[in-house]
């Protein structure tokens, strides 16, 4: 059988095949393929410092406009993005701020950690055209606005409520991983049961005033501290909010711990962890359930708030070649069972942002510089070959393929009922040392005619390089945030 027009997509580029495998790909979708949603990819922004995406109403962020529109053109739609994280429960509306008034924590004089260089906000102000600032991106920017449910106070919900009314939204996120807020917002016996109980009051306050079909909410934003499939105990199902959510949002990082402080001799053997295939699946596989009961409940199920390392990321690691290879993987096998959106999480400074959207920043802790300027980080390359995979059509499914190999991912992308794209991903690391070969895998395709196939790969110099990385010829490196190659190579097989 002949596979027509495919993209073959490969990664980790081979110098020495040491081994050789084959596959055989199926032709036509099974039942068992799961959709691969064109807005796929999403993207979760600190909410502190949003004004440092967007830009002013009057300048906007020119830079995170081109980022976030290469993406579109690849995919059809724009990524969507949630504005939340632990700072939506820190700001507070004023009618006396036109935009926002953060108070940071000092920056100690001995810096340990990138997080201590790029504090979040420990409260602030908003107030203005806060909200109409999501007007800077792409056309058909889907929002979920995270708003402050810390506050205890539905007057504070109803004021950021109201105001996002004249803001294309898709749903509103009331409360950001309340499963551990038992003795810090609220008290020590607090309960999912309460949690869905004073959502719904909310709920039900807001829908007196702006109308019962204004607004549609997010719910959950779970850290994992509570099972999220629970929540089907509680009268969530029989509510007013449950008549009015959107979605449930779980949120999750590949590692459970804050390796900010890691010393530099660890970074290489953590990249290896994050890119190692077992361990990106045995980080997922609990997913898969939670997508197939909220699905059962008519919810979209995100997760919500994801990325490589807890805490900000760690430098070397998240924002090395190593994070482009994870997400390409992580993102792939997470739609294989039933997620419907990935929003990485991102912040001004944090290693593992898919770029840095203004200037002066550095690309982490151990280079920062006053002069450094805005930049992608591999994650975004990760990002962009997502999107080549994803592409515009609109029916388009995904079966991972068994390789039986520990090193060797490889996915099957269909368009309606036929094979489009077979995607390779070899997850061995290599540091780039001169006394050591680099490991490659000499794949056979079966079934397909090499005159009729065409090969794209991502081509990192070694796990551990923070820029260089090809895409085809392709590179984001710009200063502009537009592509620095006019076309990228095919290779035709």
């Amino acid at each position: 059988m002949i596979l027509s027009h495919a993209l073959i997509t490969c990664f980790s580029g081979c110098v020495a095949a040491l081994e050789s495998l084959t596959i055989v790909p199926q032709f036509a979708r099974s039942n068992a393929a799961a959709p691969l949603p064109n807005n796929l990819i999403g993207f979760s922004i600190k909410s502190d410092r949003w004004n440092d995406w967007t830009g002013r109403l009057s300048d906007p962020n020119k830079y995170t406009y081109t980022l976030l529109d290469n993406l579109k053109q690849k995919t059809g739609v724009a990524s969507p993005i949630r504005v939340g994280g632990d700072t939506e429960d820190r700001l507070s509306w004023s009618e006396d701020v036109d935009g926002v008034n953060n108070i940071f924590p000092a920056v100690p004089d001995v810096i340990t950690a990138t997080k201590q260089l790029f504090p979040e906000a420990s409260h602030g102000k908003i107030g203005g055209d806060w909200f109409y600032l999501s007007r800077n991106l792409p056309e058909g920017t889907a929002i979920i606005w995270g708003v402050n449910f810390a506050a205890n106070s539905v007057t504070e919900a109803l004021t950021q409520d109201e105001s996002l009314q004249s803001v294309t939204l898709e749903s509103i996120e009331i409360g950001n991983e309340v499963d551990y807020w038992g003795g810090l917002y609220r008290p020590k016996n607090w309960t999912m049961s309460a949690y869905v109980d004073q959502y719904n009051d909310f709920v039900e306050e807001i829908n007196k005033s702006i109308g019962p079909d204004g607004l549609r909410y997010q719910i959950g934003a779970f850290s994992g501290v509570w099972d999220s499939t629970q929540i089907g105990k509680t009268d969530l199902f029989q509510s007013q909010l449950g008549k009015v959510a959107q979605s449930f949002s779980d949120h999750h990082y590949n590692n459970v711990a804050d390796f900010t402080t890691r010393p530099e001799s660890e970074w290489p053997s953590l990249r290896a962890q994050l890119i190692t295939k077992s361990n990106i699946r045995n980080n997922l596989t609990a997913f898969g359930p939670k997508a197939k009961f909220f699905h059962e409940h008519k919810l979209h199920y995100y997760l919500g708030e994801t990325n490589s390392m807890f805490g900000h990321g760690m430098p070397g690691v998240s924002n090395s070649a190593a994070a482009s290879l994870w997400a390409i993987d992580y993102v792939l096998q997470a739609a294989t069972l039933g997620v419907d959106t990935v929003y990485l999480h991102s912040g001004v400074g944090y290693n593992y942002s898919a770029f840095q959207p203004i200037d002066h920043l550095g690309k982490n802790i151990t280079d920062y510089s006053p002069s450094a300027t805005r930049h992608i980080t591999p994650l975004y390359m990760g990002v962009m070959v997502l999107s080549d995979i994803i592409g515009k059509h609109t029916s388009t499914w995904i079966n991972e393929l068994q390789t039986g190999n520990d090193h060797l991912a490889a996915y099957l992308i269909f368009e309606d009922s036929r094979l489009a794209r077979v995607v390779l991903i070899n997850s061995e690391a290599w540091e780039g040392d001169e006394l050591t070969p680099r490991p490659g895998i000499t794949v056979y395709i079966s079934g397909i005619d090499p005159s009729e196939a065409k090969l794209k790969r991502l081509s990192p110099p070694n796990l551990g390089t923070t820029s260089g990385i090809l895409w085809g010829s392709q590179s984001w490196e710009s200063d502009s945030g537009d592509v620095m190659a006019s076309s990228a190579v095919v290779i035709f097989l």
